[in-house]
């Protein structure tokens, strides 16, 4: 399947003296092979930049865009060998989306008491 992102919103981003990150919601489209239907998802990725942005080996800053365009990359990575009408492929991805949507509706940054 080929896919297709078709936005990146910043959800909560902060930094201060004891931590830094940001949440980005991607919303994307996997296409099958003709290009004439896909499948809408979204997701939620967690970015560190005191840890995502450093490279230890070389020890200089990355570009932001380029490793958030990589952490998208992979994650929707296991789409790339998958069979438009491969159901249970399909559901366990949707139920990966979800997951990480739940993991960030419940982090302490965004419930309210």
């Amino acid at each position: 399947m080929n896919v297709k992102i078709t936005r990146k919103t910043c959800l909560d981003s902060w930094s201060n003296t004891t931590c830094s990150g940001e949440y980005w919601l991607i919303n994307a489209r996997a296409y099958n092979h003709a290009g004439d239907r896909f499948y809408r998802f979204k997701f939620v990725l967690f970015l560190d930049p005191s840890n995502d942005l450093w490279d230890p080996e070389t020890e200089q800053d990355l570009d932001h865009d380029d490793v958030l365009n990589e952490m998208i990359a992979s994650f929707v990575d296991v789409l790339s060998d998958v069979h438009f009408d491969d159901e249970p492929v399909i559901r366990w991805f949707y139920d990966e989306c979800n997951y990480t949507i739940e993991r960030y509706n419940n982090s302490p940054s965004v419930r309210r008491w």
